[in-house]
């Protein structure tokens, strides 16, 4: 039989929209995994976040020595310092209507509101962006790939989920336009793509 050819494997983390403790929780899983891949493998380490978009921190690494240094790596990533706010996540603007400035306090605090869903929608752009640009990455390696993908995903009531579609608008963008074609472009590179969420 021929000798297996090498496969490049990718461990990429979201530290952008992380939910609390997802970071410790993906770490936790990939540490596990890193000895389970043949000695052939070539491993990356690959990371989001809102300041340097998606970067290759390390890789390949394909000796002992490097997936040392690969757990040591993946084991000093942290979240974002200013972790991205989900829905569920901002404050109750419930009773504010009961003051005598209840009409500017609402106003602030959707201001407020607008801008940290704005903020949210935008990196969730630049995610879709950089997912594109790492398929286009993908394409050109040749032989068999893996991408392990560690998130737990995007906050859809930003884009036009439920609270958008009662509202009958969808103000921050749409998931499903923003994604597809970095998700098909993944589809074409012939890489075995895993989203895992460890929570």
């Amino acid at each position: 039989r021929a000798p297996r050819l090498p496969r490049h494997a990718f461990l990429s983390f979201d530290l952008a929209f992380p939910l609390p403790g997802g970071v410790v929780a993906a770490k936790k899983v990939a540490s596990g995994l890193i000895d389970g891949f043949p000695a052939s493998d070539q491993l990356y380490l690959v990371t989001f976040d809102s300041q340097h978009g998606m970067d290759q921190q390390l890789g390949p690494v394909r000796d002992r020595v490097g997936r040392h240094v690969l757990r040591e790596r993946i084991e000093g990533l942290q979240p974002n310092v200013e972790r991205l706010r989900r829905r569920v996540d901002l404050p109750s603007v419930a009773g504010i209507g009961n003051r005598s400035d209840g009409g500017l306090m609402s106003d602030t605090y959707n201001a407020g509101h607008n801008l940290a869903l704005g903020e949210y929608a935008a990196q969730g752009a630049a995610l879709a962006d950089g997912l594109r640009s790492f398929a286009t990455f993908l394409r050109q390696l040749p032989g068999p790939k893996v991408l392990l993908f560690f998130s737990q995903g995007i906050d859809s009531d930003i884009y036009g989920g439920q609270y958008a579609a009662s509202k009958g608008r969808d103000r921050h963008g749409n998931l499903r336009s923003a994604f597809e074609p970095a998700l098909h472009g993944l589809a074409e590179t012939g890489a075995m793509v895993l989203f895992v969420d460890p929570l």
